[in-house]
């Protein structure tokens, strides 16, 4: 549908099948969002701290290639249809 080749399945199947995670006090849940955008906001609202990994496409950026947004650039990505890299 977007390309991506479903990606975040893949990832969220590999952390699970490959790490161990735990600790005494604290837990981690590692979902895959597919592409609910907004519906997910519910279930991310009730937690501390969120890491969101994604995929996009975007010009002049190797594959596996690890960036981040600036909140500020995001609207950006939807005038231009590409990703601005912060390094």
């Amino acid at each position: 549908m977007y390309a991506d080749e479903g990606v975040g399945v893949h990832f969220v199947n590999y952390i699970k099948d490959k790490y161990q995670i735990s600790h005494l006090t604290d837990s981690m849940d590692i979902v895959d969002g597919g592409t609910l955008a907004q519906g997910l906001i519910p279930m991310i609202s009730r937690y501390d701290h969120l890491i969101v990994v994604d995929t996009v496409n975007s010009v002049g950026v190797k594959p596996g290639e690890v960036y981040f947004f600036l909140i500020l650039t995001t609207p950006l990505l939807k005038l231009i249809g590409k990703a601005v890299p912060t390094k």
